[in-house]
């Protein structure tokens, strides 16, 4: 019995490890072909390329350098996830010196060509009054519902976590202050971006009575339960 058992293992090792193997191969290929394309003026491939090395993905060490030199190049071509990635490089200094202004040029030109991910960061920039932009809820609200509405043809980053963030951002417009930014996932996926007088009564309640019974359930379970 031991001897099948070792023996199972082994298998399971070696199986384990071809896996493996096949997959390193595939990655090779993936960034071969990748950067035959990018090295040929395919502005998506350059994109791909700096997002690998932004982030040391697909065998490639990280190296933020190499991605921004990346992300200049696709943005070049006039692809809108380069663009809006090399102005995120410029305002936040990543692979090199900020600018701010040079950043924002590049990030409007990727919103405005369908990046999800300049629109959230213009959206960010006009809440927060970031990076040298003004406070103007109206622009704020502009860019982010393109964002939530899932308006932009280029959705370079995860779209269910950025509308979470995003309808986040909203709410606190509405009912103030920073008690809104922390609230859980479950209620900024529950809450649309315009709501009427009587929703916002409703929602009011809805969240009193889930209050009142988690309290309720701790009280009955005293300090056995875990935290809600």
């Amino acid at each position: 019995v031991k001897y099948d058992e070792r023996g199972e293992e082994l298998r399971n090792a070696l199986k384990m490890r071809n896996t493996f193997e096949s997959r390193v191969k595939e990655l090779e290929k993936e960034v071969k072909e990748c950067r035959a394309k990018a090295e040929v003026g395919d502005g998506e491939a350059m994109w791909r390329l700096g997002g690998w090395y932004q982030s040391g993905n697909h065998g490639l060490a990280k190296d933020k350098t190499q991605a921004r030199a990346w992300f200049e190049r696709s943005a070049a071509t006039r692809d809108p996830r380069g663009l809006s990635c090399f102005g995120s490089c410029l305002l936040r200094g990543v692979g090199g010196p900020p600018n701010n202004s040079l950043g924002w040029v590049y990030i409007t030109d990727g919103a405005h060509l369908g990046s999800n991910f300049a629109a959230c960061n213009l959206g960010e920039a006009f809440f927060h009054g970031k990076y040298n932009l003004p406070k103007d809820p109206a622009q704020a609200r502009f860019w982010l519902k393109k964002v939530v509405d899932g308006e932009c043809e280029f959705k370079q980053s995860d779209a269910d976590k950025l509308k979470r963030i995003m309808i986040r951002h909203c709410k606190s417009q509405r009912i103030g202050g920073e008690v809104a930014l922390a609230l859980p996932d479950a209620d900024c996926q529950t809450v649309w971006l315009d709501m009427s007088a009587d929703e916002k009564v409703l929602h009011k309640l809805q969240k009193q009575k889930v209050t009142s019974d988690k309290l309720q359930v701790t009280s009955r379970c005293g300090s056995t339960c875990p935290p809600m």
